[in-house]
């Protein structure tokens, strides 16, 4: 994004990449965010989730784990 993103989880996937969880400050309002690399570091995606109207620290991950259908659990 145009600000500075947080990332405060990261794990390594089954298929060999990373997921990382953190904070968005990017887009408003803040969110929680996920995002999927592959084994060499290239973003596939990433994803902001929020209900639109918290901001600041309300919306922070800071533990993340695959789940057997390759989804990913957030706390």
């Amino acid at each position: 994004g145009i600000y500075q993103d947080e990332g405060y989880a990261v794990l390594q996937t089954e298929d060999g990449g990373y997921a990382i969880a953190g904070k968005s400050n990017s887009n408003w309002p803040q969110g929680i965010l996920l995002c999927k690399l592959n084994a060499a570091g290239t973003l596939l995606w990433a994803k902001t989730y929020s209900d639109g109207t918290a901001s600041g620290w309300s919306y922070l991950c800071n533990a993340l784990r695959q789940t057997a259908d390759e989804g990913f659990v957030m706390v």
